[in-house]
């Protein structure tokens, strides 16, 4: 079981970027990740992708949302967890706002000044997640 899925777009590549940096700083405070860019196998085509992403989220303790630039694959992945009940942790900067109807299936909103400053928030959103899995 892991601790954490992590849904961030793939289509934007600011988040291409941000996705294994947030998932390092993470890991490195001890949080088991599915991060879908590393341990979803991108070339098995859509069946394989949504098998593999759909498990992760079923075998992870909380869903946490990168809410920025987000896509359609974003806000299903949100609305599967949902369903299940699993808690979800939004993460976004202070200027944005998460759409609607996934801002209320949101468990917890936490809101940083910037997220590409991974250092200055990266132990709060440990003790949030440990929060969550608790």
């Amino acid at each position: 079981m892991k601790n954490i899925y992590l849904t961030s777009t793939f289509t934007n590549p600011w988040n291409v970027e941000f996705n294994p940096k947030i998932g390092k700083a993470l890991e490195d405070r001890g949080i088991i990740c599915y991060l879908p860019h590393r341990d979803t196998d991108q070339k098995s085509g859509g069946g394989g992708i949504f098998t593999s992403d759909i498990q992760g989220i079923e075998n992870s303790s909380i869903i946490v949302a990168v809410a920025l630039n987000e896509s359609p694959n974003w806000g299903a992945e949100l609305g599967y967890a949902y369903a299940m009940k699993k808690p979800i942790l939004a993460l976004t900067d202070k200027t944005h706002a998460i759409p609607l109807i996934c801002n209320g299936m949101v468990t917890k909103v936490l809101q940083v000044e910037n997220l590409d400053l991974i250092e200055d928030y990266a132990d709060l959103l440990s003790e949030e997640i440990k929060k969550l899995i608790a």
